[in-house]
C-alpha cells in the first residue's frame, strides 16, 4: 500500500542566502564616495558587506573603515533601503552584527554607513538574507518523521 503524507514545512523556513546587489535608489553610492569628519577621518562607504541567514537571525559583516569605530545599519523588508526609509541599528566597535528576533522566512535588506563625530558617510551596497527556521522547529519535524511507518517517505508537494 502506498500512503502519501503531507508536510506543512520542509525543515527550514527559508534558505540561507548570501548575496549582494546595488541599491537602486538615488542615495546609492560607489566605493569611491566619501565624507570627512572634523578630525580628518574620511568616511567612505563600508565595503565587503555580507549578510548570512541563520536560525531566526541574520549576521551582517563588513570591512573596517580606517579611523572609524561607529557604524549605522539600516534595514527593511523590501529592496531599496536608504538612510531615510530604513530602520536604524547603531553599532560601536565592531564590524559584525547579528540581527536577532526577526521573522522567519522573511528576507531582510541592509545597508551600512560609517559615522564619526555625528557625521555619517555614504551608504554601502545593499545586501540581503533570509532567516531559517529555529532549531526547535527542526527537531519537531524530525520527531514527525519518526512517526512515519517504516519504509514510508515524505512526499514533497
Amino acid at each position: 500500500m502506498n500512503n502519501t503524507y503531507f508536510v506543512l514545512g520542509s525543515g527550514r523556513c527559508g534558505s540561507s542566502t548570501v548575496s549582494s546587489s546595488s541599491i537602486s535608489s538615488s542615495s546609492s553610492s560607489s566605493s569611491s564616495a566619501s565624507s570627512s569628519s572634523s578630525s580628518g577621518v574620511t568616511l567612505t562607504a563600508p565595503d565587503g558587506v555580507v549578510a548570512i541567514g541563520g536560525d531566526k537571525e541574520i549576521t551582517i559583516s563588513w570591512n573596517d573603515v580606517p579611523g572609524v569605530t561607529d557604524y549605522n545599519i539600516y534595514y527593511g523588508k523590501s529592496s531599496g533601503v536608504t538612510v531615510d526609509n530604513g530602520t536604524l541599528i547603531s553599532v560601536t566597535g565592531a564590524t559584525t552584527y547579528t540581527h536577532t528576533g526577526i521573522d522567519c522566512a522573511t528576507t531582510y535588506y541592509y545597508i551600512i554607513t560609517s559615522t564619526n563625530e555625528g557625521i555619517e558617510g555614504e551608504a554601502s551596497e545593499e545586501v540581503y538574507a533570509t532567516a531559517r527556521l529555529d532549531a526547535l522547529s527542526v527537531e519537531y519535524l524530525k520527531m514527525l518523521r519518526s512517526l512515519l511507518p517504516k519504509g514510508e517517505a515524505w512526499t514533497r508537494m
